[in-house]
């Protein structure tokens, strides 16, 4: 892409909002996946196909730029249930058994390390709450233990450990609730943009293309510069409706000669292009190419051949119409639900459909004007190339050869007709002398006759193998002749 907006920059083009000047000039990209062109045996298929997308891709930004209809929405939602107001109070009474426990602890000189309860202190609810528990659980069982409690502390010993495992046990409890909370939604944010364009477009130049095969992602990209302008747009006209202006003065040489001159650059030429002749007849060029297997060569002219005249006509004119919704949803959902930590995740959907159509069409003068086998540059192999093209002078020029085809065909249809009736004349006078007396002697004669005709000779020729040959015709005729 960044080629093609280089070129174009470079030649200063740019859309244009004159009356009667009108020009929208748009850049269409795609790609598709090949490992190696060399070897991959659809890749020209592909290339053709990718570079009919890449016009569509373009196409679709020309009639966006005039009219789309769009349909855009952002939302917000917060469950209804908030999740961190009903844990914070099982946390807040969890936080005074602590503070409780802990108050038990200081009226117990010496019976845990002051640096241990500071360290214990620094931590956050639920490492304090397992922390202190296990701290005097450890300690009271070691004094037991050893016999260090004295009967008078027993009572409040026991009540100690007893309210020590009330806080592990709760702070266990609390910390399941939490993790199964784990996952659930906080909050969601989405947005959601669908445009819809359709019209019919006619006139729609290419100016450039540019291919390119990424290998380190296997990916081959056809892009390719249009432009639609209402100049282009009058010619497009003159070549649909058969309203012709001016002399009929050129031919297609002209065509033919810049394809000939190009014909190094036919794989890449693959697509539609445009041609204006020293007499400003301007050409619309469709291009394709099949590779050519063993057997397989009338079927790929065939079908480079019926491609390359759709690659004309349908940059002539096509129904393009394109569909395309983006949805962005942004969830943040409770990691610890307890502490109220939550984590953001972001998606976004991007669904597109485009169409470029046309049926029933009437196209004249739209003929292949170049043809070529050439050994293609990145695949190496054999392709057959073909070239269509189409003028508003060739169109013209179609029209009124049919009319000429269809008064001679008028006229050979009037001739047969009096020649039938002819031979239906000949036909009943024969039978009428068929139906006359012959003369003995005269009937006589003409056996003798026949008989010695059937006598003669008759010469055989014997069976041969048939070989490799060719067979060639040219016809004697100079071009002043046609």
């Amino acid at each position: 892409m960044n080629v093609l907006r280089d070129y174009q920059m470079g030649k200063g083009w740019g859309d244009t909002y004159e009356q009667g000047k009108f020009r929208i000039i748009k850049i269409g990209l795609t790609t598709f996946e090949t490992k190696n062109p060399k070897t991959d045996r659809k890749f020209l298929i592909k290339r053709s196909l990718a570079a009919s997308i890449a016009m569509l891709n373009g196409k679709a930004e020309i009639i966006k730029s005039i009219r789309t209809e769009m349909s855009a929405s952002d939302l917000a939602v917060m469950p209804g249930s908030n999740i961190k107001a009903e844990l914070d109070a099982e946390v807040n009474a969890l936080n005074d058994q602590i503070y409780s426990l802990e108050e038990e602890i200081f009226e117990l000189e010496n019976l845990i390390d002051d640096n241990e309860l500071d360290r214990i202190g620094s931590l956050n609810w639920d490492d304090r709450a397992a922390a202190l528990a296990d701290a005097v659980i450890k300690k009271i069982d070691a004094d037991y233990d050893a016999g260090a409690i004295s009967v008078e502390n027993k009572a409040t010993y026991d009540k100690l450990l007893a309210d020590a495992n009330t806080v592990k046990s709760q702070r266990s409890a609390l910390v399941d609730r939490a993790e199964a909370l784990k996952g659930n939604i906080a909050s969601e944010n989405s947005s959601t943009i669908k445009s819809i364009a359709e019209m019919p477009l006619y006139g729609v130049i290419s100016l450039a293309t540019e291919e390119r095969f990424d290998s380190a992602n296997n990916k081959y990209e056809v892009g390719v510069l249009l432009a639609w302008s209402q100049k282009n747009e009058l010619r497009t006209r003159s070549i649909l409706t058969g309203n012709y202006k001016g002399k009929l003065n050129t031919s297609n040489r002209e065509v033919q000669q810049h394809i000939h001159k190009n014909r190094q650059n036919l794989a890449s030429m693959i697509g539609s292009s445009t041609f204006k002749d020293s007499t400003g007849n301007a050409w619309i060029i469709g291009v394709s190419g099949r590779e050519i297997r063993g057997s397989n060569s009338s079927a790929a002219h065939g079908a480079a051949r019926l491609q390359a005249s759709k690659e004309a006509v349908i940059a002539l004119y096509s129904n393009v119409s394109t569909s395309q919704e983006l949805e962005q949803i942004v969830r943040e959902t409770y990691k610890d639900a307890a502490n109220n930590i939550t984590e953001s995740q972001a998606v976004e959907s991007f669904a597109s459909t485009m169409q470029q159509s046309f049926e029933n069409r009437q196209v004249k003068g739209n003929g292949e004007v170049y043809s070529r086998e050439i050994i293609h540059p990145i695949t190496e192999k054999p392709t057959f190339i073909s070239v269509y093209a189409v003028s508003a002078a060739s169109s013209e020029a179609a029209k009124q050869i049919e009319a000429v085809n269809y008064k001679v065909n008028k006229q050979d249809i009037q001739a047969q007709s009096e020649a039938k009736a002819q031979k239906q004349k000949l036909v009943a006078e024969s039978k009428q002398i068929e139906n006359t007396p012959l003369d003995v002697n005269s009937s006589s004669t003409n056996s003798t006759s026949a008989n010695a005709t059937s006598n003669k000779a008759v010469l055989k020729v014997e069976d041969a193998k048939a070989k490799d040959s060719k067979a060639s015709f040219r016809a004697p005729i100079e071009e002043e002749d046609f």
